[in-house]
């Protein structure tokens, strides 16, 4: 009972003891919190607070707080830059009195602070009755700082110069200067009508030519892509949004010379030179009108949204981008797909030449009376080169006379397919002369628009298969690797890597993890070079051993796709044959890599990790994972 009733006071005494640090700790703070807040001109939570006065030699404005944005109410109605609004209570809040005292028989005027230099008035939300009054006056000229008093007190306080621009500030700085407050991705629409005519541009859905076709009909407003709707159909030229629309949502007001465009004949607004409708995404409608003027040696430009009185003046270069044509709005690649989404493509060459390709498990295949495999990379890299081929000059919307333009056939033409289904793509007609001088024309398949094209685009685009070999056995990624099977001579050896995980060596029963060298293994890949492609011929069967394979090697990578390679005989000095399983093409690849394969599986097998010296391998090798491929590295 005894132990209980100790035990008992132990606990209240405990509780006691921590409630009462409890208690100073928090005592503590609150003196501490005083202090620091004597030291303050003012406390404040800046996003509390309601309204603002800002009185000086300049004039005097107001602003209100209404859902987060702030809006001038005198002398005129506008919205107030939030970040100029902010920036003075922010300055405010965190400014600290330097020094106290009082005036000592000097007048206020002496200080600078009858009248006041600046006087900032704020209140908080639903309580403008009770302001919180702060006067700047001149700075000291012993220690730049600037004196300050706070509502009617007589107690002068020295501060530093942060508030000192308000003394000067203007009606124009804080006033908002963006012309519009939208986003691009929000724009579903917009109607331009300038001199050249009326344009009408539109978020729609993926046409034919897009090789996302239906499924982009899901897509959100802001990923669909931009077309012209009037005066032609067509594609909105890739870079019109970038260059146009963002310009004008970024773009400020160079000045505000007045504050209703009532003198419409002042600004040239009364026959403006381009007006502008933007429609976004929940209905909204924005309208602005742009008008030029000449004064002088100078054309200035005017802006005037229908939503507001004030008039703005812009930068001519701004207005100058809502001068364009049809040339500028028609897409400049002449066929705009996803190379990432490309699945089926064909190019037909000029010596008549049908290059169809398809993607099978990760890998680009050939398909002809053979199918072949064909380099990954170089095929990304001919998508990539044609996806962002150019045209030349816009003709005509429509081609009258095929033949006359060298189009009938064409020598080029690139098809992206869905199945047998043509998705979209352009055709180059023969070499012409035009103007005195050679030229090409193009067509673009979905809308029959017919352009110029360079020479020099023309001349590097690929001219055979010769530009698509693979130039290696393997076309996998060696850093996706996840599994190698190698089968020679009855022996089997699997170097598997799991996610996350080191390598490990299975041989039977013999099983090392961590094994050395596999990065060595992994370069040796990239030797089984191919010297040939060679068609399968039933006369050349027996040669090739292809019936008992001397050695099998199945790859797979963390992607899900696998190759098989089987090696029969020699096919001559330091040569093997070799076949992939996806392809029906017979290779002749170098046979002195395949024999340091199976070396360096014996090697790994003989000698374990716990063998090696630390951060060393044998001579020349390491056993260090090399860094992963950069950009930067795959440059030229």
């Amino acid at each position: 009972m005894k132990r209980h009733l100790g035990l008992a006071v132990f606990i209240i005494v405990a509780a006691g003891l921590f409630a009462l640090a409890h208690w100073s700790m928090r005592e503590k703070e609150a003196r501490d919190k005083v202090e620091q807040d004597e030291k303050k001109v003012v406390v404040l939570e800046a996003d509390k607070v309601g309204g603002v006065t800002l009185a000086n030699a300049k004039g005097t404005f107001k602003a209100v707080r209404r859902g987060g944005e702030w809006y001038l109410v005198e002398p005129i109605e506008d919205r107030a830059s939030d970040f100029a609004l902010n920036n003075i209570l922010d300055n405010l809040k965190g400014l600290e009195i330097a020094k106290r005292f009082s005036a000592e028989g000097k007048t206020l005027a002496h200080y600078g602070l009858e009248p006041p230099g600046a006087t900032v008035t704020y209140w908080l939300e639903g309580k403008e009755t009770e302001p919180v009054v702060v006067k700047v006056g001149e700075k000291n000229p012993k220690n730049d700082q600037l004196y300050l008093l706070r509502g009617e007190g007589k107690e002068i306080l020295l501060v530093g110069t942060v508030l000192d621009t308000l003394r000067t500030k203007t009606l124009d700085e804080v006033r908002d200067k963006k012309l519009l407050r939208t986003k691009l991705e929000d724009l579903t629409a917009v109607k331009v009508v300038n001199a050249n005519g009326t344009f009408v541009l539109r978020r729609e859905p993926a046409v034919s030519m897009d090789v996302s076709g239906d499924a982009s009909a899901d897509l959100a407003a802001a990923e669909r892509p931009w077309m012209v709707v009037e005066p032609l159909a067509t594609p909105l030229d890739h870079a019109f949004p970038d260059r146009v629309l963002t310009t004008l949502l970024n773009a400020e007001a160079k000045a505000i010379p007045a504050e209703t465009p009532d003198e419409v004949q002042r600004f040239g607004l009364e026959v403006p030179a381009v007006t502008v409708e933007l429609t976004t995404k929940d209905g909204q409608a924005l309208s602005f009108r742009l008008g030029t003027v000449q004064e002088g040696q100078e054309i200035r430009w005017y802006f005037h949204r229908a939503d507001q009185r004030r008039v703005a003046q812009i930068e001519a270069s701004l207005a100058d981008k809502f001068g364009f044509g049809k040339e500028e709005v028609v897409e400049k690649r002449l066929v705009r797909f996803d190379e990432q989404k490309v699945e089926d493509f064909r190019i037909d060459l000029p010596d008549g030449q049908a290059l169809r390709f398809r993607k099978e498990k990760g890998s680009w295949v050939y398909q002809a009376d053979k199918e072949l495999l064909v380099d990954r990379t170089a095929v990304e890299k001919i998508l990539r080169d044609l996806r962002n081929l150019e045209r030349g000059t816009l003709l005509a919307e429509k081609i009258e006379d095929p033949g006359a333009v060298g189009l009938l056939p064409p020598v080029f033409r690139f098809s992206l397919l869905e199945g047998n289904r043509e998705l979209g793509g352009f055709s180059i007609g023969a070499e012409l002369l035009r103007d005195g001088l050679p030229c090409r024309y193009a067509t673009n398949q979905a809308t029959g628009f017919l352009f110029t094209i360079s020479k020099v685009d023309f001349d590097d685009l690929p001219d055979g298969l010769t530009a698509f070999r693979t130039k290696t056995v393997s076309t996998l990624d060696k850093y996706d690797l996840t599994s190698l099977r190698f089968v020679k001579g009855g022996q089997e050896y699997r170097l598997e890597k799991s996610e996350g995980a080191a390598w490990t060596l299975t041989h039977g029963p013999v099983t090392v993890k961590e094994p050395k060298k596999v990065y060595e293994m992994l370069d040796t890949l990239g030797q089984l070079l191919i010297e040939e492609f060679v068609v399968p011929n039933s006369a050349l069967a027996s040669e090739t051993g292809f019936d008992t394979p001397v050695a099998t090697l199945t790859l797979a990578d963390r992607n899900g796709n696998t190759q098989q390679v089987e090696f029969g005989k020699e096919a001559g000095v330091n040569l093997r044959w070799a076949k992939r399983t996806i392809e029906k093409a017979w290779l002749k690849v170098k046979a002195v890599p395949l024999e340091n394969l199976e070396t360096l599986f014996q090697e790994m097998e003989r000698t374990p990790p716990a063998e090696e010296k630390a951060g060393q391998g044998e001579a020349g090798s390491s056993d260090t994972e090399p860094a992963m491929p950069t950009e930067e590295d795959d440059l030229p």
